[in-house]
């Protein structure tokens, strides 16, 4: 029980965190540098996202 507690906070950490680098990029991009950086956002966080959320729900899919 522990180590799911553990997983979980690990994951939604993780979440965070990759929500909080989409946010600081398009905040930090200029109109020079808006479309590589939701390109960069399109191809490389939001998978790694999606991967995260799902490894989440299915960590809790198994304590339920």
């Amino acid at each position: 029980m522990i180590k799911i507690k553990t997983n979980r906070a690990i994951l939604e950490s993780r979440i965070e965190a990759i929500n909080n680098a989409i946010a600081k990029m398009r905040e930090d991009a200029t109109s020079a540098t808006q479309t590589t950086v939701e390109m960069a956002i399109e191809m490389l966080a939001l998978p790694e996202l999606e991967k995260v959320k799902a490894e989440l729900a299915e960590l809790n899919g198994d304590c339920e």
